[in-house]
């Protein structure tokens, strides 16, 4: 990213959708019985993912549109994003096949592994869940990181960012289409694969170039006030459309108005919220989520499935509510703490490295300097410079 300012309202956005998740699959993993209005809801949090996509675009394009004409800025954007996300992502595979290996589960294949490893698994029907439960966002995601830099060097206006959005559509309609003639049925195959998801990313971009052409106008506040409302309107057209797909992901594809709707819906909450956040939906919990919404992200289904605890939660003679409270009591207890620490213990460290990768330039020595950089102390180098 460059060194433009931090937008809260977008980092708040992230703690919602990383709550979402969590609430859907802290009553999904194991089944929780729920109450009819409560199920409606945490069937509709399946769409948390779409909006991380939408947020990821809006951020990245934030950060690096304006930057073609800078040397080697494609070289950084590469190493800062393989160490925003290597990380983390390469110890969850080491936890989850010790996890699997404790079970007397099959073991993983090498061929599993060298997809998961490369990040290349999302492009290949059968495996595209990833070794990770809920990874399969990350091969969608690093679809798009390799294609970011050629999409922002043509995305750049808002006319041609509508036009893309588009055209994503139509390849993705056309795509669903294809692939149910051929009678592809994996697992989350058309929920997990990136023409589904590129919609949302284009959104993203279109969000951002929306973003843009308000701020230039000097009124962020009234345009994020009709933007947060025409975001809502839209939402609650998704939902009395009942957009949410009737069948398994595996067994037939979203509705295209739905995977538009959506993308819509979310793309204008983003720029709403990035002119001006709105001081209800910003708070320092959503905050604080949203900082370490990637660790809850990956580290939430290991904790899950591990615990006995919501398989007991379900067995209990109470209100199917209550049920529903119990476990989204215990997932956000259990697994918010962890997430925290390997956000401080591993992604922060990470990044660290990945931008110190970056300022040591182009020269030979760059990964030595990177690592001596990395683990001589503060003092030290200062002592030691001329």
């Amino acid at each position: 990213m460059t060194n433009k300012n931090r937008l809260s309202g977008i980092e708040a956005l992230r703690g919602y959708a990383a709550a979402a998740v969590l609430m859907l699959h802290a009553t999904r993993i194991y089944v929780v019985t729920l109450p009819s209005p409560l199920n409606a809801f945490v069937a509709y949090c399946t769409y948390s993912v779409p909006l991380f996509f939408v947020i990821s675009a809006f951020s990245l394009a934030y950060g690096y549109s304006g930057r073609n004409d800078q040397p080697g800025w494609k070289t950084g954007y590469a190493v800062r994003r393989f160490f925003r996300i290597a990380p983390l992502f390469y110890i969850m595979i080491a936890a989850w096949t010790l996890y699997i290996r404790r079970l007397g589960g099959a073991p993983y294949t090498p061929l599993e592994y060298l997809l998961n490893t490369t990040f290349t698994f999302g492009l290949v029907p059968g495996y595209q869940n990833s070794i990770v439960p809920a990874g399969w966002s990350i091969g969608a995601e690093m679809i798009f990181y390799a294609l970011l830099p050629l999409l922002i060097l043509y995305i750049n206006s808002m006319t041609k960012a509508i036009f893309s959005f588009l055209v994503a559509l139509c390849v993705s309609y056309l795509f669903f289409k294809t692939a149910e003639h051929f009678g592809l049925k994996y697992q989350l195959f058309y929920w997990a694969n990136i023409f589904n998801n590129m919609p949302y990313f284009i959104f993203g971009m279109l969000s951002y170039h929306l973003f843009a052409r308000l701020v230039a106008t000097g009124r962020p506040e009234k345009w994020s006030n009709i933007l947060l409302f025409v975001a809502i309107a839209v939402g609650f057209l998704n939902v009395a459309a009942d957009t949410m797909p009737k069948s398994d992901f595996s067994n037939a594809p979203p509705p295209i108005t739905a995977v538009a709707g959506w993308a819509v819906a979310f793309g204008l909450l983003v720029t709403s919220q990035a002119l001006r956040p709105n001081k209800i939906i910003v708070n320092r919990f959503m905050l604080f989520l949203g900082a370490i919404s990637f660790s809850l992200y990956l580290v939430h289904p290991l904790i899950i499935y591990a615990s006995p605890v919501i398989p007991k939660i379900e067995a209990l003679s109470v209100e199917p509510v209550i049920k529903a409270l119990l476990a989204w009591a215990f997932a956000f207890t259990a697994v918010v703490p962890l997430a925290w620490l390997t956000y401080k213990l591993v992604e922060v460290p990470g990044q660290a490295l990945g931008k110190r990768i970056v300022a040591c330039g182009p020269s030979g020595q760059f990964a030595f300097a990177a690592l001596r950089r990395f683990v001589t102390p503060k003092k030290k180098m200062m002592e030691e410079r001329p």
